[in-house]
């Protein structure tokens, strides 16, 4: 199959058997072309921990962000948003590599408090995203630090702004996935009051992109 390409990029096609060589054995949108101010890269998203190979070395952009933090249920206040993070240039030998997708905190206990910090996400030595804080730290980054590698064309922050319903509030985070007990759901969102359900607020867990600049 052959991708075709904008002119700039010699106006011919692309081979998605050139995808990078490199495999990775948990849950992922595997490579795949993206633009950035018109330039091509092949790009890949991670949304589970696992290992990835490769089969040869490789540069690598890495982006991303740490799982959500939360509070009590009995905190109407969101716990912070998973820190986003950016690697730029990672010279990366053949081998592998762990890639570890910070988890969301959690909190069931029902009291007014809770030191539920997210977990950290990271891509090897290369690049660490930090969880997110409990209720003293709602997000300290702007919307646009969840737009892959800052790029504001690839508007996905999910612009959640502490909105509380009644039952949860929560804040932060990147796209929109199924997260128990949420009303707004993305990844590495904070969350925090009571939820919609008796399983406790949850935050969203983090997640990873790598991007390689195709020659």
């Amino acid at each position: 199959m052959l991708f075709k390409m904008n002119p700039s990029f010699g106006g011919g096609g692309v081979d998605v058997l050139d995808a990078p060589k490199i495999t990775f054995d948990g849950s992922w949108l595997p490579w795949h072309i993206e633009f950035y101010d018109s330039v091509p890269y092949w790009e890949a998203w991670f949304f589970s921990s696992g290992t990835l190979t490769l089969s040869q070395d490789y540069v690598i952009d890495a982006w991303g962000l740490g799982g959500g933090g939360a509070t009590a249920r009995a905190d109407t206040s969101p716990g912070g948003a998973g820190v986003p993070a950016m690697a730029l240039g990672c010279a990366v030998p053949a081998g592998s590599v762990a890639v570890t997708i910070g988890a969301g905190a959690r909190n069931t206990d029902g009291s007014s408090w809770g030191p539920n910090r997210g977990g950290s996400t990271s891509f090897g030595g290369y690049l660490t995203a930090q969880g997110g804080l409990g209720a003293d730290s709602p997000a300290e980054h702007s919307y646009d630090a969840y737009n892959r590698f800052g790029d504001t064309t690839k508007n996905e922050a999910a612009r959640c702004s502490g909105r509380y319903d009644g039952k949860t509030l929560e804040i932060g985070g990147w796209l929109n996935f199924a997260c128990p007990g949420n009303v707004n759901t993305a990844h590495g969102i904070g969350a925090g009051g009571w939820p919609t359900s008796t399983s406790g607020s949850y935050g969203g867990s983090g997640a990873l992109v790598l991007r390689i600049k195709m020659e």
